[in-house]
């Protein structure tokens, strides 16, 4: 995937189109066989790595705002910029 991200729009658009099909039929095939799984594997593991998932999607979405600000403002620092540095009398 990431070879097409560098190549020209069409092939980026197969590649994305492509893969919804794919997580559409593993979705349904986890649902379908949660059952034998949550079996086989406990209810234990499936925890922990619920927890991995939700830092890895908030750390994504952290990511996703600090690069939309940077897009903005550009790259130095917001409070640099945004906030006068307050200077106690002497």
């Amino acid at each position: 995937m990431l070879t097409a991200l560098s190549a020209d729009p069409r092939q980026l658009a197969i590649v994305v189109f492509g893969m919804i099909p794919a997580l559409l039929l593993s979705n349904c095939l986890a649902m379908v066989f949660s059952g034998s799984i949550l079996r086989h594997v406990g209810l234990g593991p499936l925890r922990i790595l619920g927890w991995v998932f939700a830092v890895l999607q908030a750390a994504l979405a952290i990511q996703s705002i600090l690069t939309g600000l940077r897009a903005d403002f550009g790259p130095e620092p917001l409070l640099s910029t945004a906030i006068p540095l307050i200077v106690r009398p002497s």
